[in-house]
C-alpha cells in the first residue's frame, strides 16, 4: 500500500490484479481508501486518454468505476487528489492533538470525523464535576492557543447540548 509508504505521491502506475467490467483490483496502491473516521482519497484512473472515476472501494481495496476498462495493454495510472489528501492528514493530526490536551482536562475521546471542510471531535468526561471543571471556554482558548499560529484560519464551535461536548474544527 503507497498511500503508507509515500502519502505525498499523486500518481502511481499499478498492475492490475483482477478485472471484472466496472471492478477492478490492483497489485499496489496510492489511493487511500477511507477508514478510522477518515474519507477515502477523491481519486481516478487514467488510461491513454482515458479516465475513469472511483465510485466506490470496498473493504477489499476492489474499486468501481464509472465504466469498464476494455484496454487490457496499456497502463493504467492511478491519481488522487493532492490538496484533500494533505487537508485530511492536517485533519487526522489536529484531532490527535486536540485529544491529548483533552485529556489533561479529564476527557476522553468518544468519537471523531474528517468531513470535506472541517474535523469533529466528540468528548466525553468521566464525571460532571471534571465537565463543569473544564469550561467549553478554556478548552477552546487552549486549543486556539496551540494551533492558531500554524493554520491560516481556525474555527471551532460547539453543539447546542453541554455534555457529551462537541467540538468542530474547520482549518483552510
Amino acid at each position: 500500500m503507497q498511500y503508507l509508504v509515500d502519502p505525498k505521491q499523486t500518481e502511481f502506475q499499478s498492475e492490475i490484479k483482477r478485472l471484472d467490467g466496472d471492478q477492478v483490483q490492483f497489485a499496489d496502491t496510492i489511493i487511500y481508501p477511507g477508514g478510522g473516521g477518515q474519507p477515502q482519497d477523491h481519486a481516478w484512473l487514467t488510461q491513454g486518454d482515458q479516465r475513469f472515476d472511483i465510485q466506490a472501494i470496498d473493504d477489499t481495496n476492489t474499486y468501481t468505476l464509472d465504466h469498464p476498462i476494455t484496454d487490457h495493454v496499456t497502463p493504467i495510472f492511478q491519481h488522487i487528489n493532492g490538496a484533500q489528501r494533505q487537508q485530511n492528514c492536517q485533519y487526522h493530526t489536529l484531532l490527535h492533538l486536540i485529544a491529548a490536551i483533552a485529556s489533561k482536562a479529564g476527557a476522553k475521546v468518544s468519537s471523531n470525523q474528517i468531513a470535506q471542510d472541517h474535523a469533529r471531535i466528540e468528548l466525553q468526561f468521566e464525571s460532571a464535576e471534571l465537565a463543569e471543571a473544564s469550561p467549553k471556554n478554556n478548552l477552546q482558548r487552549l486549543c486556539m492557543r496551540r494551533f492558531k499560529p500554524k493554520l491560516k484560519c481556525l474555527r471551532a464551535w460547539y453543539n447546542a447540548t453541554p455534555w457529551p461536548m462537541n467540538l468542530n474544527m474547520s482549518a483552510h
